[in-house]
């Protein structure tokens, strides 16, 4: 909710026009609150990706099993530790920057707000994709998170066992 500037009566974030006293939005007026909505987006997404980070940098640290030889295996997280990286994502949706998710392993983000958010967001969304699906904050070898702008169609991160690509 927002307050007309011309009655100061609470309406609709996204109305045009107040519906107490007729007063209307311009253009530039719209773009500044919807640009501010995505701002507050990233910051409440970065909020919620402390408690995802600190979840997963804990695991990350976890001594390998000492009898196997290969590459060191990620701890399996817990339902409630998976529930929480369901919820980071169902932020990220409800914020506006993920606009769709054609499949588990990859979204569609809102080009500007993708631009917008710090490396660390962006980093926090793809382990939370990779945290919901196989339970780990990297995905297994031979699996990832590819992450594509809405609108440009373009490639703007991948999520795989070697790391993260932003670009």
């Amino acid at each position: 909710m927002k307050r007309c500037p011309g009655c100061r009566e609470r309406i609709q974030d996204r109305a045009a026009i107040c519906r107490f006293c007729r007063y209307e939005f311009s253009e530039a007026e719209l773009e500044g609150e919807a640009r501010q909505r995505r701002i507050n987006a990233v910051i409440l997404l970065v909020g919620a990706g402390v408690i995802v980070t600190a979840l997963l940098s804990d695991r990350r640290g976890s001594a390998p099993d000492a009898s196997n030889y290969g590459p060191p295996s990620q701890p399996s997280l817990s339902q409630a530790e998976r529930d929480l990286c369901t919820r980071f994502i169902a932020r990220a949706v409800e914020g506006g920057l993920v606009m769709r998710r054609p499949k588990p392993d990859k979204l569609e983000v809102e080009d500007e707000v993708w631009a917008a958010a710090p490396a660390e967001v962006k980093r926090m969304l793809a382990q939370a994709v990779a945290c919901e699906i196989w339970g780990q904050s990297m995905p297994p070898d031979l699996e990832s998170v590819v992450i594509y702008g809405y609108r440009s169609g373009k490639r703007v991160a991948l999520l795989s066992a070697a790391g993260l690509d932003l670009g």
